[in-house]
């Protein structure tokens, strides 16, 4: 019978969490294996609705679910050891717990690997390729190596039992985790369709093993933590649009006014997405002002006897109402109730009733205009807009007035009055204040009643002599709220098509009336939303007009060209869309389509151009260096996978026509071998096959490089990539990019020179003697058929020569004992012996250097040395630098470059030619403590942001610049952490100067801004739960001086003002500053 599926024990605890939900959500869990603590119950938890054919990128979370196993539980994977009680216990082979027994060779618990035979050679596993990840999990190849078992060494796969041979495999590397990195989810669905909304994501930092990621603390992730929440759909949503009301639909009484209300989005089209709650309405009542047409029969103050011949034609003066203001009535820069006038009174005669309109205004100061808001932008109650009014009585009935005296009434008969009613005047009340803050006046209501009834009647019932005064007192002397202002709108951007215009709009808080006196304060303690501060202008067609577009380049680089450009006849419409028009509806004349341009003559190519060549070479130190730029001429060494751009510097030739020949063949224009329009080779990712002779053609002029290919540091080319391309290694495996003239003679990599190849201490094979000749003449190589005119050999003439030779042989320095004599050998000596040389001389004499006249005793021996290179490591104890030595010497003012070994003879001491370089130690970031969290800066609600100090140091003392480490490795010098201290608090600004005059009373102001804990950053509406200080408060003004001649009184009402209590207002402490002083 089959076994059952096995499950791992840990497997089936993990899963008895399925149904159980952690924070809220359900997850599947499977084990997952904490090396500190193996014991734990640790589980890897992936979303209960994941599906696992779903490639959705899932987060997962690893929790401990419980703090230990159940007893028996594996400690880890193919492990007999297990926990007990929570611990890790050691089991053996043998089963039992603390026993140290293994498995040995022969597969025997315990044994020794002696039971059984083991061949010498074994087949073993060695890995072939590089891991294909660097962290959370990759993979790389393995072949079978038949060894050696004793020795280790690799030996032929004979030796080994071919039926025991292992298969190639493929293992896993690099299984540690990455570094935790931060994951996005999708961006979810926006929250509004229109007007300005938001969507959310989720942003985890997350650590990935095995293409499966966890989430771990945000702290671990380096960097700015990504945006959660973006804005979206910002287009404004459709609105109801009205047009103006209609006329009233009755010529007296009351009626209906209609109009049309339409929903248009921003493009001013038709839209069906307007709310129905929203809509304005379309008919509202009316009211013409006029009563319509009505008898009068009876009237409460008809008396037998009297009645009217006619009616009135003037009405009485109307009673004082609370809309009766002190002096010219203006409209306040605040929002203010504003009364109309009155309408006439709906009968003829006696009491009826009258109406006006009533509207929220306020004054624009930067425009100087009124405009109408909304009543809920106006604070206080709001006017009457409907009283009683009072006419001539219908049955004329007076007490002490003479009527014919009334200059109100006309044409009126005058009848002798009744004594049966009595009337008085009544104090009733005060009108409404003239401004809602900052100081306003109200005066006193005194009204003609009746005494039996206390009806309010006309003034002319009673006494005008014992009418008592009218008083007046201040009101609403508290701060006014801020409030918008804005400017008029800017001239339009674009004269049609459409255009903007912008305004400024700023919050203002007055502190004065009238005004005078504003500061701008933040946006946010204004209403919401800010009035527009942009719209659209100037939305008609353009005239059509000629479209002229950019000039293209000249047609040719010399002997006249031709430059073209595209001109349309267009017009641009309304909303900015550009139509095409027939050329006949644009204006003349058309602008030009053509112009000369490159009008100077072509210089003359030559068929035998100069190529301008760098005799140097260059050698490729840095592997990282992808691109190398060279020039021909010399030779240069690169690496494989490098991309060279080779350049052909030539005058008096077309460079397109330059062509490139490698070893002897004409290189074709493909993908990896590309000629720039300036003749440059481009040659792409070298391979060992890319090395050879690279030859430019110009005409009939040619110049050639030598390009060498070779492996990186540290990488082997294969035996099949060996055999292909006939690669040798080089011994130099290690040299920085020089490059060196080769006019100095000796470069300092020659094959003579490398410091590979003949290390300090090692001299070279001897060379063929050379003799040096010191007559006037230029330094040449002679040939035994020139030197002597007469015939006789060179070794004739040295061997009568006195000599100066060094004890092996290798030259001789020569002086002719007769110096006419050596003048004669060398006075008719033909200039085309100074350029070809025989080898004649070689062979016999040795090479000969002239450097002209003198004794043995003034020549002079010399080491010359080159520069330093750059250093090839600047740190960690393997970096050198090099330089080059040569011999040379001289005679008075005379030099030659002689080989080594006579300055080594006269004694000289060998110049270094290698030294050590760099720092012993590489420098390194290091990363200092974070700033405490407590007095870190606050920039959101409990997060503040800490900082620390990152140095790049070498031995973790000496601070280099940031350059000389990798920007790659610099650890975060930023992160946020909570902080309970961090929320919104109140930042109060200084007091202001107090506004008022010399010693009387006025108000001060201050700034008042939301900020975040400890800094000035604005934190919004966090503040909205504290309880906001106070912006304004009452002051005093600065001691009046007797010498003061401001404070006087300028009006001769100022004993009113004070009788009045009206001090307190700006404008009067002004005009009697005296008075109100006393």
């Amino acid at each position: 019978m089959p076994c059952r599926d096995s499950h791992e024990f840990r497997e089936d605890q993990c899963a008895a969490y399925n149904d159980i939900p952690y924070e809220g959500s359900v997850y599947q869990w499977i084990p997952h294996y904490d090396d500190d603590n193996p014991c734990a119950l640790t589980c890897k938890g992936k979303p209960g609705n994941a599906d696992d054919d779903d490639n959705e990128d899932y987060v997962h979370i690893v929790v401990r679910l419980a703090e230990k196993v159940h007893d028996g539980t594996r400690c880890r994977p193919g492990s007999l050891d297990m926990c007990i009680d929570g611990h890790c216990q050691r089991v053996g082979c043998d089963l039992k717990i603390g026993s140290t027994k293994q498995v040995d060779e022969c597969g025997v618990c315990g044994g020794d690997g002696s039971s059984c035979s083991k061949p010498l050679y074994h087949w073993t596993l060695t890995y072939t390729s590089l891991c294909s990840a660097t962290c959370g999990g990759g993979y790389k190849m393995s072949r079978p190596l038949c060894q050696n078992r004793v020795t280790g060494e690799e030996v032929e796969e004979e030796l080994c039992n071919d039926s025991q041979k292992p298969d190639p495999t493929v293992v896993e590397c690099n299984i540690h985790n990455c570094p935790p990195k931060w994951h996005t989810g999708e961006w979810g669905p926006c929250s509004v369709s229109c007007g300005g909304g938001s969507k959310l994501r989720q942003v985890h930092c997350v650590e990935e093993t095995n293409n499966t990621k966890i989430r771990v603390e945000d702290t671990k992730c380096a960097g700015h933590k990504p945006w959660f929440q973006e804005a979206c759909n910002q287009m404004e949503c459709p609105t109801w649009l009205a047009t103006k009301w209609s006329g009233c639909s009755v010529s007296c009484g009351e009626g209906f006014q209609v109009r049309g209300v339409e929903c248009r989005d921003s493009h001013d089209k038709l839209s069906e997405f307007c709310s129905e709650e929203n809509k304005p309405a379309s008919k509202k009542p009316c009211s013409t002002g006029i009563q319509c047409p009505f008898r009068v029969d009876t009237s409460e103050e008809l008396m037998p006897g009297l009645y009217h011949t006619q009616p009135l034609v003037q009405p009485y003066p109307p009673p004082p109402s609370p809309e009766r203001l002190i002096g010219e009535q203006v409209v306040p820069s605040e929002s203010t109730f504003i009364p109309d006038e009155w309408g006439p009174c709906s009968v003829t005669c006696g009491e009826g009733v009258r109406k006006r309109e009533v509207h929220c205004k306020i004054f624009l100061e930067f425009s100087r205009t009124i405009a109408k808001l909304p009543d809920k932008q106006c604070t206080g109650p709001k006017p009457v807009e409907i009283e009683t009014c009072y006419l001539e009585p219908c049955a004329s009935e007076k007490m002490g007035v003479d009527i014919k005296d009334d200059p109100y009434r006309t044409d009126i008969k005058v009848v002798p009055g009744s004594p049966a009613k009595s009337y008085s005047w009544k104090e009733q009340g005060y009108t409404h204040c003239s401004a809602t803050c900052l100081g306003g006046v109200q005066e006193l209501i005194v009204n003609c009643v009746r005494d039996d009834t206390q009806k309010v009647t006309s003034p002319y019932m009673c006494p005008i002599e014992l009418k008592p005064e009218i008083l007046m007192r201040t009101c609403n002397d508290h701060p006014c709220p801020p409030r918008w202002n804005y400017s008029e709108f800017s001239p339009c951007s674009q004269s049609c098509g459409i255009g903007i215009q912008t305004r400024e709009v700023n919050c203002i808080h007055e502190v004065t009336q009238g005004g005078g006196n504003t500061v701008v304060v933040p946006n946010n303690m204004c209403p919401q939303p800010p009035p527009p501060d942009r719209q659209y202008c100037n939305v008609l067609d353009c005239p059509v007009r000629w479209k002229v577009y950019e000039w293209s380049r000249c047609s040719k680089s010399c002997g006249g060209g031709e430059k073209t450009r595209k001109v349309e006849c267009k017009q641009v419409m309304a909303q900015n869309h550009t139509v095409d028009r027939p050329p006949t509806m644009c204006p003349s004349p058309k602008p030009l389509e053509t112009k000369p341009c490159n009008t100077k003559s072509c210089i003359v190519e030559s068929d035998k151009p100069h190529i301008d060549v760098s005799n140097s070479t260059f050698i490729q130190h840095d592997p990282k260096k992808k691109k190398i730029s060279l020039k021909v001429g010399g030779a240069a060494t690169v690496f494989l996978g490098t991309t060279i751009k080779i350049k052909c510097p030539v005058k008096r030739f077309n460079r397109t026509k330059i062509q490139w020949i490698k070893d002897k063949n004409y290189l074709p224009k493909t993908k990896k071998y590309k000629t720039s329009k300036k003749g440059a080779l481009r040659v792409s990712n070298l391979t060992l096959r890319d090395s050879g002779l690279y030859t430019c053609v110009a005409g009939k002029s040619s110049a050639s490089i030598n390009i060498s290919v070779r492996p990186k540091p540290g990488e082997f080319p294969t035996s099949e990539e060996i055999q292909k391309h006939g690669y040798k290694p080089e011994k130099v495996d290690f040299i920085p990019d020089i490059v060196l003239n080769s006019n100095d003679g000796n470069p300092i990599f020659s094959d003579d020179h490398s410091h590979e190849q003949r290390p300090d201490g090692v001299k070279k094979k001897p060379t063929s003697r050379t003799k040096l000749f010191t007559p006037t003449l230029p330094s040449l190589r002679l040939d035994s058929n020139m030197i002597n005119k007469n015939g006789q050999g060179t070794t004739d003439v040295l061997d009568s020569d006195q000599t100066f030779s060094n004890s092996r042989g290798h030259r001789t320095i020569s002086f002719p004992d007769d110096q006419d004599q050596a003048g004669e050998a060398f006075q008719d000596f033909p200039d085309e012996a100074l350029d070809e040389a025989g080898d004649e001389t070689t062979e016999e004499g040795g090479n000969v250097i002239i450097l002209g006249k003198g004794t043995k005793e003034s020549l002079r021996f010399e080491w010359k040395t080159t520069p330093w290179s750059v250093c090839s490591q600047t740190c960690g104890k393997s970096g050198y630098q090099f330089r080059n030595m040569r011999c040379i010497v001289k005679l008075h003012n005379a030099t030659q470059s002689v080989e080594s070994s006579l300055c080594e003879d006269a004694g000289l001491e060998l110049p270094k030619t290698r030294r050590k370089c760099g720092f012993d130690e590489c420098p390194q970031w290091n990363a200092y403590n974070w700033t405490p969290c407590e007095r870190s800066k606050c920039f959101t609600y409990h997060k503040a942001l800490q900082r620390r100090v990152v140095k790049c140091e070498i031995a973790g003392n000496l601070t280099v610049e940031s350059s000389k480490c990798e920007d790659i490795e610099k650890p975060v010098d930023r992160q946020e952490c909570y902080s309970e201290k961090c929320v919104g608090k109140w930042k109060v600004g200084p007091w202001s100067e107090c506004a008022a005059a010399c010693e009387m009373q006025g108000v001060k102001y201050r700034i008042l801004q939301c900020v975040w804990y400890g800094t000035k950053r604005l934190a919004g509406t966090a503040c909205k739960s504290i309880i906001r200080p106070p912006v304004m408060k009452a002051c005093k003004g600065p001691p009046c001086t007797l010498e003061d001649p401001v404070c006087k009184d300028h009006s001769m009402f100022c004993p009113n003002v004070k009788a009045m209590n009206m001090c307190k207002i700006m404008r009067y402490q002004e005009q009697c500053c005296q008075t109100c002083k006393g």
